[in-house]
């Protein structure tokens, strides 16, 4: 793979009109200032408190700004994950170019440090909201393996959703969250509260630079994002609930 395709990839992909809009300028800036009055209104709402708002902005309650390098940021780059899997051996013999999905890495982006406070909140909650299929890596699988009994004839079979990530529908990935947030029991009613608008904020400023130009992701949810397989595993066992409502016995 040489650099010329790796800039193709990226270029499609951030090309897709139903995928991105293009920005006219960096919006790191405008994001952490509306990140910032988003926190405060959940403080004055009550859900947050300065400690929270520090942690994630580097604001203390003095007005105050913490110089540490954590709370430096920058845009989020992308980079193409190609998926050599989906080629025959001939295709790879004839070097064709791979399938790819555009990764978001968003280690220093405005929203990070909130995304991270998300993650470690909202984690749990999705874990238990999706508790009966959770499924956390190959060893959790093998050992939960073990407890189910198959019986002869019978076949064990997997689903995989094409493009899972970049097509899901944000309206219904915040009808899951809150579905999620009212069965919750672990976290409490004040962060609860505060949890939803927080992630809808992230997914509508979900943006990328490259090479001098700025995007906005306009659906889905970002691969490479703190928070995206948390809002996943809510969002397909909400989808599931759905669904089986809709069956007939």
């Amino acid at each position: 793979m040489n650099p010329q395709d790796v800039d193709k990839a990226i270029r499609a992909e951030l090309s897709k009109s139903d995928g991105y809009s293009s920005l006219p300028e960096d919006p790191n800036d405008g994001i952490l200032k509306n990140q910032k009055l988003l926190i405060e209104n959940l403080i004055n709402n009550g859900s947050f408190n300065n400690k929270i708002l520090e942690t994630i902005t580097g604001y203390t309650e003095r007005g105050g700004k913490m110089r540490k390098t954590c709370f430096k940021t920058r845009t989020g780059i992308p980079y193409p994950l190609f998926k050599i899997h989906k080629l025959d051996p001939q295709q790879i013999l004839d070097r064709t170019i791979p399938p790819s999905r555009l990764v978001h890495a968003l280690t220093q982006s405005p929203t990070t440090r909130l995304e991270q406070f998300l993650a470690h909140h909202f984690g749990q909650v999705s874990r238990n909201y999706a508790s009966d299929e959770y499924i956390k890596d190959t060893n959790d699988f093998l050992h939960q393996i073990k407890e189910v009994g198959i019986e002869e004839g019978e076949l064990l079979y997997t689903l995989d959703v094409k493009a899972l990530y970049p097509s899901m529908d944000q309206t219904i990935v915040l009808q899951s969250v809150k579905a999620a947030l009212e069965e919750d029991r672990t976290l409490t009613p004040e962060i609860r509260s505060g949890i939803l608008p927080c992630i809808e904020f992230c997914l509508q400023n979900s943006t990328l630079e490259y090479r001098g130009m700025y995007f906005k992701a306009i659906k889905g949810v970002p691969t490479g994002g703190s928070i995206s397989r948390p809002l996943a595993d809510t969002f397909l066992k909400f989808l599931k609930l759905h669904l089986k409502s809709k069956i007939p016995e």
